[in-house]
């Protein structure tokens, strides 16, 4: 039976198995992306639900305290048209 030489069958191995790792490496960070993406869309959601809650509170302290200023360090207010 006919063989190639040793050191052309390690050299076809060596590059078969680079290979396989690259696509190996390709795949882990298809998944990635993928898992990345989801939270990047889960994210977004969760920012516009406290949007809309901040939108809400902001309505309710306009109706309580008319149209003010509010220092989020402190909680105090002043008059928001001046």
């Amino acid at each position: 039976m006919n063989k190639i030489t040793d050191k052309e069958l390690q050299e076809l191995k060596s590059l078969n198995t680079k290979i396989s790792n690259l696509k190996s490496t390709i795949a882990d960070c298809t998944v990635q992306i993928a898992r990345a993406s989801m939270l990047r869309e889960d994210s977004v959601k969760m920012v516009q639900q406290e949007a809309d809650k901040l939108e809400a509170l902001q309505i309710e302290l306009e109706k309580s305290y008319g149209n003010v200023v509010i220092n989020l360090q402190t909680g105090e207010y002043r008059d928001g048209d001046s």
